[in-house]
């Protein structure tokens, strides 16, 4: 059975400051997905309501520490995620 987590609102907002923080003074996006690539939203902050808290690494392989394991990307880039794993 899929045991789905999600992350609380403070958690998510916590890692959203952080990353947003980075973001801005590398002249990064906010999004880890989106500032790896060559696309035109490399250098894209995103606002909070466009993001959504995604796992850096799974649940089940370390303790339940929602801020080491948490990262916010843009909803978009999640969906195509998903969507390329089907």
């Amino acid at each position: 059975m899929l045991d789905i987590r999600i992350f609380e609102e403070s958690t998510k907002k916590i890692v959203y400051n952080r990353q947003t923080e980075m973001a801005t003074k590398n002249t990064l996006s906010n999004c880890p997905l989106c500032a790896s690539g060559d696309n035109a939203n490399k250098t894209r902050i995103y606002k909070i309501s466009e993001m959504d808290a995604d796992h850096v690494t799974a649940w089940s392989k370390v303790e339940v520490r929602p801020l080491k394991t948490a990262k916010c990307c843009a909803k978009r880039t999640i969906e195509l995620r998903v969507i390329d794993k089907i």
